[in-house]
């Protein structure tokens, strides 16, 4: 570790301990000025301490494998079958012909194509 990635690392762990301090329900405003700090300094170091939270944790979950980390406490996690979301929700059958169609399958194309079998048949 070189002496800027010592620094980097020395500032970070203060900032982090200085933002500890906020308390519960405190804005950002009112947490500045208690503690003599600018609402810039403030918003800077929340976005540094963010960025390096992320890059430990992308670092982490890819020297353990982990594909997915579990959401933070408090939080749900929320998932889509990716595999499923451009299937069809139902089929429309004109005679001899069957249109699958999804959520994102727009009305007006529908008809139009409803129109054309109904047509042919």
């Amino acid at each position: 570790m070189n002496t800027r990635e010592i620094t980097n690392e020395y500032r970070l762990a203060h900032w982090a301990q200085v933002l500890s301090e906020r308390e519960a329900g405190e804005n950002a405003v009112a947490f500045c000025q208690r503690k003599g700090v600018s609402r810039h300094q403030f918003y800077y170091w929340q976005r540094k301490l963010r960025e390096a939270a992320c890059t430990e944790l992308a670092l982490r979950s890819g020297e353990t494998g982990i594909k997915e980390l579990p959401p933070p406490e408090g939080w749900a996690l929320c998932k889509t079958d990716e595999s499923t979301v451009n299937e069809p929700k139902m089929s429309v059958e004109i005679g001899k012909f069957s249109v699958p169609v999804s959520v994102d399958f727009s009305p007006e194309l529908l008809k139009k194509v409803c129109g054309v079998l109904s047509e042919l048949c």
